[in-house]
């Protein structure tokens, strides 16, 4: 996906999440059928992806606006010539001050590599050394560049948003905390778009800043009489030694460009001591051909491969990024999976089970491509739905096949331990089915996050809702005790953790 339909579909997710269930299917079926049949055709990820890709198409076609992923790629761009233009500055200024010609100083030799190639060398060193530590050790601190900084300037914030909270009323105060969880849930799967984009938007301003660097050094070798030298203090840094030193940093270049290596002639006629006045050996030291290839080689060209190497791995993050979420799973069910509403407005007659026997069987909508389709349903305290009804929903709802059977939330604890077990001895999905008018508590949030634990971070787990229910019949939870469920849940962000209305099948 590009990073505009990336953008839009979790804009496009937050914007769903007020209207009514049966609205959205119908907008969504409708623009399904409107798509290529090709793209429909398509199966598994990449069919996945390009099905989504199409709906946001279909959705910005009907808004006849702006999409929110167009306006921040927009702004992703204008930073990226923002930092063009502050880069050329930057590197054009350095240069000018380091390349200042009085008439009787020479231009320090010395001083400018030092600045201009040393301390470019030496944020690559540390570029390389932080990259392979973050990936040895990912929690080791300080090692993440620009993004372990903004990480760590969020964490400094939190004890002022808290306090923000606090001033809040319960209600906004609730909304906050599930709007920073969504945030944070959904941030935690695109963790290698933000790193690569960061480095690629850095390297713009490094390559910005060579060019910068060396349009200065040829305005100035070409329109004024410059003159180079080196001087030092320390009777170790003899000629002998400069020159090894130049003659090191121009081994990369020595067999396409020998005219722009030193030879050890100029680097010792070009040594200029203060006390006598002038050079050694009265030569001016033409150096200018050193120093551009030495800052094309070591500034500008390391900083175009990162950028490119950069540009690379975000395309291939945006290529992984994971289609297989519950809240992504709830567009492609809305997508392929027609609807059939069977839920009652009255508590149900004793005879609505054969009542719903009438109605035309619902398609089972096309199960996850990335995962196993058998599950493990856990009754979480003993609800009371019969086991055949709810493998028949389980097929309905999720298109998942009924493989175990686990009970939680009761006085046993050891339950709660089988079950996770269980669940983590097999590949299978997890459902926990909980009564949708019971409000989620710690200890069904206790329980969930030690089922994440046993099963991994990127197994799906459901919560699947039912209203009134017995061991023959149940009803569908209300809708605004869905909203009560997701709401809470989300705080404990997870994003492979999905709430869901649990259908009574026909």
């Amino acid at each position: 996906m590009r990073l505009t339909d990336l953008i839009d579909l979790e804009a496009q997710m937050v914007v769903d999440e007020g209207p009514d269930y049966d609205e959205l299917s119908r907008r969504d079926r409708a623009i399904y059928a409107s798509i290529d049949p090709a793209v429909r055709a398509r199966s598994g990820r990449v069919g996945r992806a390009g099905l989504l890709a199409a709906w946001l198409d279909a959705l910005r076609q009907q808004r006849n606006g702006i999409a929110l992923g167009s306006a921040v790629v927009t702004g992703q761009r204008l930073l990226g010539y923002l930092l063009v233009v502050f880069g050329l500055g930057a590197g054009a200024g350095a240069a000018a001050g380091l390349l200042m010609y009085d008439g009787r100083t020479p231009v320090n030799v010395s001083t400018f590599l030092l600045a201009v190639v040393g301390v470019q060398i030496v944020l690559l060193v540390v570029l390389v050394l932080s990259a392979v530590a973050a990936y040895l050790v990912p929690d080791l601190p300080f090692v993440n560049d620009v993004r372990g900084l903004l990480r760590f300037l969020a964490r400094a914030l939190e004890p002022g948003l808290g306090r923000l909270g606090r001033s809040l009323s319960d209600e906004a105060r609730t909304r906050w905390q599930v709007a920073r969880s969504r945030l944070r849930t959904r941030a935690s799967l695109y963790g290698g778009i933000e790193r690569w984009l960061l480095l690629e938007l850095s390297q713009v301003f490094a390559i910005a800043f060579n060019v910068g660097v060396l349009a200065m050094c040829l305005r100035l070798i070409y329109f004024s009489d410059l003159a180079f030298g080196w001087s030092t203090t320390a009777d170790a840094l003899d000629a002998a030694t400069m020159y090894e030193i130049v003659k090191t940093l121009a081994a990369p270049w020595a067999g396409v460009f020998p005219d722009a290596v030193p030879t050890f002639e100029l680097v010792s006629q070009s040594r200029f001591e203060r006390l006598q006045g002038g050079f050694t050996a009265g030569g001016s030291g033409q150096w200018w051909r050193f120093l551009i290839a030495a800052v094309v080689t070591y500034g500008l060209l390391p900083r175009m491969g990162l950028w490119a190497v950069a540009r690379g791995l975000r395309a291939r993050a945006l290529a992984r990024v994971p289609l297989d979420t519950p809240d992504v799973r709830r567009i492609v069910q809305r997508l392929e999976g027609p609807r059939v509403e069977t839920r009652s407005q009255q508590p149900p007659a004793p005879n609505a089970a054969s009542e719903r026997r009438d109605v035309a069987p619902m398609p089972a909508p096309r199960p996850s491509p990335e995962g196993s389709t058998m599950c493990l349903a856990v009754r979480w305290r003993e609800v009371p739905v019969g086991d055949d009804a709810l493998e028949a929903s389980l097929l309905a709802t999720f298109g998942y096949r009924l493989n175990g059977r686990a009970t939680a939330g009761g006085l046993d604890q050891a339950l709660d331990a089988e079950g996770q077990a269980q669940a983590a001895a097999s590949d299978d999905n997890v459902v926990v089915v909980a009564e949708g008018w019971e409000a989620p508590d710690k200890g069904i949030r206790r329980y969930l996050q030690a089922m994440r634990n046993a099963v991994g971070p990127r197994r799906p787990i459901y919560v699947a809702l039912v209203g009134d229910s017995d061991t023959h019949t149940f009803r569908g939870p209300d809708p605004d005790d869905v909203e009560i469920w997701r709401d809470r849940l989300t705080l404990l962000e997870d994003p492979y953790l999905g709430v869901e209305a649990l259908e009574p099948a026909p």
